[in-house]
This record gives C-alpha cells, structure tokens and sequence, in this order.
C-alpha cells in the first residue's frame, strides 16, 4: 500500500453571479478563507472553492466551514454557496475525491432553484448544506431540512436547548451523579456564599453540551434570581484577547455587530448600570469598552486617554472594570459564568476568571468550564489556587443508553436492534443519537458517516506509519493477521511492524487475540467497528482495490475456508472473474446448509460480476432451487428455464433443473412446461451414471402431471421410469 490517505475535508463553493464582481469579490473571500486556515482557489466562470481540513474532532471542522460559509454570505449576500463534508484527497492548492463532486451538486441544486426575492430585490441566499454537514453541525447552527435538502440560515449566539433527535427533544440520561455535583456545588455558592469552580471534561461527543443544559434549567428553577453569563472559547481566534469573554459581555448588553458607535456606548451604559453604582459607571463602562471593541472618546477621560499611552497602565484598569462589574453584579444576584469549548478559551479571559473567583470569594460566584481534555495542555494550572472540582464525563451506562434508544424510538424497541445500537455506540452519546437517528430513518444500524468522521480524528492523531498500518488492517475487516499486513505493506515494513502493532494495542485501537483462525499466525482484532470503518474509509481507491486483491491471495494461502470471504475480496479487488468462483462456492454452501436467502444473496453477486456461460447456467439452478424452497414458484421457473437452456444435457445439472422447474410449474398449474420436459425426458442419456437423475426427474414430473389431471401425459411417462 502506498502512503496516500483519504482525509476528512469540507469544501465551500461560492458562485457569483455576476463575472464582473467576481474578480473583485475573489481577493475579499481569498481573505476569509485564509483567516479560517483554510485553502482558497479559482475555478471557473465566477465560482471559487475554500478546502478546510482541521486537526481535531470533525465537528469542529464543520463548524469552523460553516462560520466561514456565513461569512463569505456576508460578504457577497446574492451569491450561490454549498458545502459539503466527506472524504477526498489534498492535491496542491485543491482537493480531489467525492466530496467536491458533492459540493458542486449542491451548487447546482441552488443554482436551479434560484434566488430569494425580497420587496422586488434579490434576497440573500441561504448556504447549501450536505448531510453529513448538517449531521455535524450542533444546535448553535440554524439548519432547515427541506425537499431538496439542507440549507444553512446562521449561527446562534446562545443555545438554550439540546438539538432534537427525530423531531423530539432528548432526554438526559446517566448522568445523575455529575448533576448532583454540580447541584450541591451550586448550593453551596447560594447558601454560604461563596465562590466555587467547576470543570467537566470529556471527549467530544461525550455530552458536555446536553449537561450544561439540563444544569442550566435545574440552576434556573432552584434559584429564579440566577443571573447566567454563558461564554465560548473559539478554534479560530484562540490567541485573541477577551474572545471568551468579550461576547458576553456585548450580548447582555444587548449590542449588535451593526449599532453604530453611540448607540453601542448607550447600550453598555444602560446594562451596566443596572449594578454598578454611579461613582463607577462612567470609568467601568470606558474600561469595558476597551474589552469588547466599545470605545469611548478621549475626550471624554483623562483617565482613559493615559491609559492607552502605556499597555501596562491599561491591561490593569480593564482588570479593576472587570472586577468591579463582577463584584457590582454578585452583589445584585448570584452569578453563574458558563464557559463551553474552554480549551480554547483565551490566556487573558481565564486570567480575568481566576481574579473575578478571588476577589468574589465570599459571593455567590460560580465558574462552570466545560473541555476536552487538552484544555489541561492549554491551562495547565487553571483556577488551582481556587480549589477547583473536576468532573470527568465518560461514556453512557448500559442502561443510561437503553434508557434514551426507548425514549426516542419507542418502548417496542425490538431487541436484537437495540444490541446493535449498544454495541457500535460504544456509551458515546453522539454515536448513539446518529445510530438511533439512522434507525429511525431506516438506514439501518449501519455506521452513519457521522460516526466514522467523529473516529476519524482519533486516528489522525496518529503517527503516519500507525495509520497505515490501520489502513492495511481495515482492508481484512475486524480481524486480521501479522502476516497479512506484511502481505500488504512490503516486506520492508516487517521489521517495524510488531512496534507499531504494540503502539496500536496500547492506544487500545487494537487487540491481540489469544488463539488465531489460522494455527500459525498472529491474530489481532479491532476493538471498535467505529475505529476499523474508519481506517477504511482513509483508503484511496487505487490501494483499496490493490489492498483486496492482495489480501485475498493471501487468505487463500493461509487456508480460509470461506468461499463468500474470498469472493468479496476478489471482487473488491478487480477480479470479478475469480470473485465469481468463489460466490458460486458460497452459494452451493449456504444450500446445503440450508440458507436460502444466503443462496440469492451469493448468485446475485455472482451474476453482477459478469458470470457467463455454464457459470452463469449453475448460479440460475441454485436460484431456482432456493426460490422453490421459499415457496416461490414464478421465480424458481424462470430460473430453472435459464439454467435449462444453458446446460449441456449431459450434466447432472440438467436434470436437477428439469425436476426443478417440473415443481414449480405443477404448484403454478402451467402445464404447458410440463409437456416440453416430457419431451426431453424420453431419450435416456448415454452416461449410465446419469439414469438415475433421469428417474428423479421422471418421477417429479409424473407426479406433477397426476396432480393437474394430466392422465394421458402421465401414462406415456410411466413406462419410461
């Protein structure tokens, strides 16, 4: 296998309707995209392509390829945009793979659909998204499915509720004890007072958003003069000063990207007033205004004017605003300051923080930050001097998740369903709401491409050697051998091949297996489905077509016994020829094993791989065969006829099928075969071996023949057997 890798992409296209524009418009969206670390690119006639591929979970991928897409609508309003999430490959400045074809059917979707008019003017269009895009996308984002799909209206500020799930809201489950906490916590801050802080970590997906919100309601109805800050870090301005805090600031202020300039001071002014005694409110609104991009004139303070001639001078009185408007509001009700995505809160909006948790410390003030994990990287110290509680979020209980599969798709869940919802879930709350929700769409329990996105970047934290190795594994499924993956890496790669397959086992990607299917090779496992659908996924098609041709010459080798194993692989492989073989092998051995919808299923595949001739003539009998079993007698007949047609009659072959198709036509009451197989019965066949299959034949056709009242038919067939 090579070293090329699919990988996790979205793609934005930005049509402009007009070519004259475009070329003014590109360097502006050239601009954006690159502020969203992404690759920007002209193509043709006006449209442009934005590829984002982010380090880190895919829904921050999508997020981040939707804030850009809102912001190129921003930017060019009457202008035709779609993006897609999928797989591709990274060539030079562009990507290649499904995921653009995607994209530019969604632009052409919006294309024939037209623009929105509005009081007689061309309205702004909404933002094409594809389903998996959409699928990513949490409940901050304004998302419309419709007929021909997904659009993209905007993004919320604040999120007071959890996305639906099948048109339901969701349950909080399995997390009784981390509510608890965070009650008792909050309690303590009320009726001490004083100030605590929480953090909960998790991995994403594991629910730290659906806590905070069903916290958030319980916090409100125990206490009704709860004031709730609520903050976000964010991916992309991660370095920029007060991204976490300034936000919040201008929403409880009420102030819009739009106001102009004094009404924006009126509005501070007005909020900030509310609790912050009058002596204060004028160098507090002027300081605060400094945070969040408010500013007042010079003019009007001396105090201010100074502070912006010396950094120092100015970072010190923003902290005394900031703790003064903290202390102003503690003092009028108690306070609670949410934080979600803290790991990429930024250095000064934790720091004003842990000064508002100091100087409030006799206040009913709480700090609630949610993370990843990495936010202890990002903070290694946080809020320490505080005595901060960490809460660690892991996955669902058993029945925490039986509990939520019920409540979203009813009490007559059937069993068999609900284990396979548990057992690819893995207790991770997002794997089982896309699951459930593909369920409930009849897809199936199959892993939506949600689910492997997610998987994705857990394996792309790997070193490259590591994924390919994963990627050579995926090709045998989710068990495979030591000496296959030599088989498919390179004799080159044996050497290093037990350290990375140690390094895999202690990520806990991988088991080694105790016994192997094959006495003398090692056996590994994957310990997820979720992590080997993935790895696959990462295959190009040129190596995942050689991947299984390779493999399935090596399992021969070893000595694999299942025909229908070797005959996906070849057929995956670009071999249909020898994958047909193989299929009509599996076929003759779910017949005899008596798995008839397994016969079909095998021939079906067979057929489809452009089997011919006497093949083809075989694989029709063992339709026939099985289609009579199942009581389906139009289907066994126009079988039987074809495979009839096509042996030589000198095959035991014939006459099975001729006694086939006499069963099926006598329960369909056709009579007319039944005369024609009489007529090729009558001359026995050369080989004496084949007389007995004649006598079977003869004697299934002479009892059709009494069953439908064909007398004659019958007495000029007794004397032949």
């Amino acid at each position: 296998l090579s070293d090329a890798e699919r990988r996790l992409l979205s793609v934005v296209l930005v049509a402009v309707d007009h070519e004259a524009t475009a070329d003014a418009n590109a360097t502006t969206l050239r601009r954006t995209a690159e502020s969203f670390g992404a690759q920007f690119e002209v193509l043709w006639g006006g449209v442009t392509m934005t590829v984002l591929r982010v380090s880190g979970a895919a829904t921050d991928q999508a997020a981040r390829a939707a804030r850009c897409a809102l912001t190129m609508r921003a930017l060019a309003p009457t202008a035709v945009i779609a993006l897609a999430t999928g797989w591709g490959e990274v060539a030079g400045h562009g990507a290649v793979g499904e995921v653009i074809d995607h994209a530019a059917r969604l632009l052409h979707v919006a294309h024939e659909e037209g623009a929105p008019v509005q009081d007689g003017a061309v309205g702004e269009r909404p933002v094409r998204l594809a389903e998996l895009t959409a699928g990513l996308l949490d409940a901050r984002f304004e998302i419309q499915r419709e007929a021909s799909g997904y659009v993209l209206h905007g993004e919320r500020e604040v999120v007071e509720t959890a996305r639906p799930l099948l048109g339901r809201s969701t349950q909080c489950v399995g997390r009784r004890r981390e509510l608890t906490t965070l009650q008792a916590v909050l309690e303590e801050c009320l009726e001490e007072p004083v100030a605590r802080a929480v953090l909960v970590t998790g991995p994403p997906g594991i629910g730290k958003s659906r806590l905070r919100y069903e916290f958030e309601r319980l916090a409100r109805e125990a206490a009704p003069a709860l004031e709730v800050w609520l903050a976000r870090g964010d991916a992309v301005r991660t370095g920029t000063p007060f991204t976490a805090l300034a936000p919040v600031l201008r929403r409880t202020a009420g102030i819009h990207a739009n106001d102009p300039l004094p009404l924006r001071r009126q509005k501070l002014k007005a909020r900030l007033a509310r609790t912050v005694p009058a002596t204060r409110l004028q160098g507090v609104a002027e300081f605060m205004g400094e945070m969040i991009g408010v500013s007042f004139a010079d003019e009007e303070s001396a105090v201010l004017a100074n502070a912006r001639l010396d950094p120092a001078v100015m970072a010190d009185a923003m902290r005394r605003a900031w703790e003064d408007l903290v202390a102003a509001e503690c003092e009028a009700h108690p306070l609670l300051f949410i934080v979600e995505d803290l790991q990429w809160a930024d250095q000064l909006s934790v720091r004003y923080l842990d000064a508002a948790l100091r100087t409030q410390q006799d206040r009913a003030f709480m700090v609630l930050g949610l993370g990843r994990p990495e936010v202890r990287e990002a903070f290694p110290d946080l809020w320490s001097e505080r005595g901060v509680q960490e809460i660690r979020l892991g996955p669902l209980t058993r029945r925490a998740c039986e509990e939520f599969a019920r409540h979203a798709l009813g009490p007559g869940l059937d069993e068999a369903l609900m284990e396979r919802l548990m057992e690819r879930s893995g207790g991770n709350p997002f794997f089982l709401e896309e699951l459930i929700r593909a369920a409930g769409s009849g897809r199936g329990v199959a892993l939506p491409g949600t689910v492997l996105a997610m998987v994705h970047a857990r394996l792309e934290a790997l070193a490259p050697e590591a994924r390919r190795v994963l990627r050579a594994a995926s090709i045998y499924g989710q068990t495979f051998w030591r000496a296959g993956l030599v088989a498919l890496l390179g004799s080159g790669q044996e050497g290093r091949l037990p350290e990375w397959l140690s390094a895999l086992t202690e990520r806990e990607i991988i088991t080694l297996q105790p016994t192997s299917r094959f006495a003398t090779e090692t056996e590994y496992t994957f310990r997820l489905a979720q992590a080997r659908e993935a790895a696959y996924a990462m295959l190009t098609e040129v190596d995942r077509t050689l991947g299984h041709r390779i493999a399935a010459g090596w399992l021969e080798r070893a000595g694999e016994t299942s025909a229908v194993v070797l005959g996906e692989h070849y057929e995956q492989g670009g071999a249909p020829v020898r994958a047909v073989n193989w299929y009509l092998d599996a076929a003759r051995q779910s017949l005899a094993s008596d798995d008839l919808g397994g016969v079909l299923a095998r021939t079906e595949r067979a057929l489809a791989c452009g089997a011919s001739g006497e093949t083809r003539a075989q694989l029709c009998l063992l339709q026939a065969q099985a289609h009579q079993w199942r009581g389906e007698n139009i289907d066994a007949a126009r079988a039987g006829m074809e495979a009839l047609r096509a042996l030589p009659r000198d095959q035991l072959s014939w006459f099975v099928a001729a006694g086939t198709i006499a069963l099926a036509c006598g329960r369909l009451a056709d009579s007319q075969p039944l005369v024609v197989l009489a007529d090729a019965l009558r001359t026995p066949p050369t080989a004496p071996t084949l007389r007995g299959a004649r006598a079977v034949a003869l004697a299934l056709l002479l009892a059709e023949a009494l069953h439908l009242g064909l007398l004659q038919l019958a007495q000029e067939l007794l004397p032949l057997l």
